[in-house]
Formats: C-alpha cells, structure tokens, sequence
C-alpha cells in the first residue's frame, strides 16, 4: 500500500500543481515572445526556454498518464506479498521518470512561480 499511496500522491502533485504552474510559466513566457517579437527585438533566451518548457511539460504529462496506467492496470486484491513485488516491477521506474521529468521542470522554472518549496527553502527557510 506505501507504494500504491506514494504513486498516486506524486500523480497528484504533478497533474494539480508542478504541470499547471508550469503551462502559467510557459504562457508568460510565450506572451514575452509575442510582446518581443511585436518590436523587433530577437530574445533567444525566451525563445529556447518556450522550447524546452513545453517539451519539459509534454514529457511530463506522458511520464503522469504511464505512471496512472501502471498503477491501475495492479488489481487491489493481491496478496501484500504479491502485490508489492508487482508494484515494485511495474511502477518504480515510471516513478522515477515522473519524478526526473518534475525536477526538469523545476529547473526550468523560477523559484518563486514553482508551487512547493524547493531544497533550498526547506533546509534553510522552514
């Protein structure tokens, strides 16, 4: 049961916080790109960052939907024994990619438009 709770809670967070905090990010970054381009001027930066966001994110989504598929495809009813050598095989690796593709995006991002505190924060501020 950890297993099953600690994927469906990094599902959560992902589809209810990181993924929409990061489609604002991204939106603000392509008005940037609009607002830029409207007076001639070339922002690469902005440009790239759009890039890789909206790859960032597509990953991420896809990383969410192999991960709920996983999960939902281990019938409740095994026996623990059963159920966690199942979980262990079939999910742990899609949560580790979530989990890769989340910290992506978390890099990409500035720290105060991410939705939980980063490393630093909870060593130092909390």
């Amino acid at each position: 049961k950890p297993a099953r709770s600690n994927a469906a809670t990094l599902l959560e967070m992902a589809r209810r916080s990181f993924l929409p905090a990061a489609c604002h990010y991204l939106s603000d970054t392509a008005k940037l790109q609009g607002r830029t381009r409207n007076v001639n001027i070339a922002c690469r930066f902005a440009d790239d960052l759009a890039k890789y966001l909206a790859e960032a994110i597509d990953d991420c989504a896809k990383a969410a939907d192999t991960l709920e598929e996983k999960l939902a495809n281990i019938p409740l009813n095994l026996p623990a024994p059963e159920a966690a050598g199942k979980m262990q095989r079939l999910i742990k690796d899609e949560m580790a990619t979530l989990r890769a593709c989340c910290d992506t995006l978390e890099a990409l991002m500035p720290e105060d438009r991410w939705p939980v505190p980063g490393y630093s924060a909870l060593l130092y501020d909390l």
